[in-house]
């Protein structure tokens, strides 16, 4: 659309609002979500071109997600209240995409790993390291020490008697009955 064309002069079907109504969210592009957002246009423009505007200012939703208020009315078009009304919106989203529903999140494959990281790496502009520590790494360690500490305070000979008398008394007697 030019920026001379105004909603109004738009089929009806073919706004962003009714749209959304009739087809979802899912099937309306950026603009036409931001044009939403900002409710209207300004003297001249639609707001679907004001969104546009908006989203070739920021080269797309990445930096446009990082904007400042300062930023953001810095575009001709776009006030105080508009460029609040982005920025809540834009919170949302993060806070929801962040949202956990438990304390507790399991990895189970790299994929889950990566989702687990995603959020807070996305949109550095610069390189990380990120090293996961998991659970099962430090059990066994600490499963370790203890059998290394309880063979120092056993005599290990006194264990292995009390093993094989064990073996001797319950469990082959058992094994013959079966074989009878």
């Amino acid at each position: 659309m030019s920026n001379n064309i105004l909603i109004r002069d738009v089929p009806e079907s073919d706004r962003p609002r009714e749209r959304l109504i009739e087809v979802g969210p899912q099937a309306l592009s950026n603009h036409e979500l931001i044009a939403i957002l900002i409710g209207s246009g300004s003297k001249g423009q639609s707001a679907i071109s004001l969104a546009t505007r908006l989203l070739k200012h920021f080269e797309g939703l990445l930096l446009l997600r990082d904007a400042s208020i300062n930023e953001l009315t810095s575009i001709n078009g776009i006030g105080v209240a508009k460029a609040v009304q982005l920025m809540a919106a834009l919170e949302l989203g993060k806070r929801i995409h962040t949202y956990k529903t438990s304390d507790q999140y399991v990895i189970r494959s790299p994929e889950d790993g990566a989702n687990f990281l995603m959020e807070d790496l996305r949109g550095l502009k610069q390189e990380h390291f990120v090293a996961l520590y998991f659970l099962l790494v430090v059990l066994i360690l600490l499963l370790f020490i203890l059998v290394k500490c309880l063979k120092k305070l056993l005599n290990i000979r006194l264990l292995q008697s009390f093993v094989l008398i064990t073996i001797h008394q319950e469990i082959l007697p058992h094994q013959m009955k079966m074989s009878m």
